[in-house]
């Protein structure tokens, strides 16, 4: 794959980043392991890592 530099940036919460990218939650695009982080973890907890594998 052949990666090139976007032309266009746009603003967002996070900053500016590629008009044709998108800011989701990350539980809108990834599945949580409810085992290890459920409902009643802090809103400002910080992950050590994030697996991706299935």
């Amino acid at each position: 794959m052949i990666m090139t530099s976007p032309k266009e940036f746009t603003s967002s919460p996070v900053g500016s980043i590629p008009s044709d990218w998108q800011v989701r939650r990350l539980t809108e695009c990834a599945n949580i392991d409810s085992d290890n982080l459920d409902t009643k973890t802090a809103g400002n907890f910080t992950f050590s890592y994030i697996s991706l594998s299935e």
